[in-house]
């Protein structure tokens, strides 16, 4: 139930506004006179009602304190709810256009941290990334510089990866031909490049001297000391 309270307390609520659609309160417009608001059993169940559904929607049990600021049962049930309805899971990964991990979120940075202080991401990942000291601390993923890829899970593409497991950057292979009929006749393009002069003969030599040919990618394409595809940097975590 939502009352309206001008249509249940007629003329003892105002009418319904932009600020408040389902009326507001009102004071008397004189002492002694009833044309004011007043509460009544519906009025605080309707209220009340709201605020117990939050409760058992978080699974929060009344503790039978009343409600400060700091110590809210409610308002910590509302976080729950709201909490539950975008759902993160420990050891779940995410990238955030900041530099510091939000709340209940740590830097994917392979730190050892506290398999305790930690537990629910412990259980999740174990010492997948690293057995930290092996007794009380484990490993974070280190995603730092690095790119995240599907893990093939049985199939065909990326053949034998374990979860979690660290790959090398790599090219596909390149490869290339060129032949000459005669010395001089060497016609090298793309990445190929004729380098140096003939050396010991010509193209009329009976013993021509050998041609000097030299393979580089940048000359048809940005190289660097790495392969990666255009890319923008974020800050890797991991849900605890």
């Amino acid at each position: 139930m939502s009352l309206k309270l001008n249509e249940r307390y007629p003329g003892r609520f105002d009418n319904p506004s932009s600020q408040y659609p389902q009326g507001s309160f009102k004071n008397r417009s004189a002492p002694g006179v009833l044309d004011g608001s007043y509460l009544e059993k519906d009025w605080a169940n309707d209220k009340e009602g709201l605020f117990q559904s939050l409760l058992v929607a978080a699974g929060i049990t009344p503790n039978g304190q009343v409600d400060t600021v700091g110590s809210s049962q409610y308002f910590t049930a509302l976080l729950q709810v709201i909490s539950n309805s975008s759902p993160t899971y420990p050891g779940q990964v995410a990238s955030f256009a900041r530099d510091t991990p939000p709340e209940g979120w740590l830097k994917a940075n392979g730190a050892a941290v506290s398999r305790t202080v930690y537990a629910d991401l412990f259980n999740a990942i174990g010492t997948r990334f690293g057995p930290g000291n092996g007794t009380t601390t484990f490993n974070l993923p280190d995603a730092r510089g690095l790119f995240v890829r599907g893990w093939s899970d049985g199939a065909t593409t990326d053949v034998g990866r374990a979860l979690g497991s660290l790959q090398a950057d790599a090219v596909q292979n390149i490869t290339g031909t060129f032949r000459a009929k005669s010395v001089g006749d060497i016609k090298p393009t793309g990445a190929f490049a004729q380098v140096g002069e003939i050396v010991g003969g010509s193209t009329d030599s009976a013993t021509p001297g050998p041609e000097h040919i030299s393979f580089d990618a940048s000359r048809v394409a940005r190289t660097s000391t790495e392969t990666r595809p255009v890319n923008i940097a974020f800050l890797i975590c991991i849900k605890f």
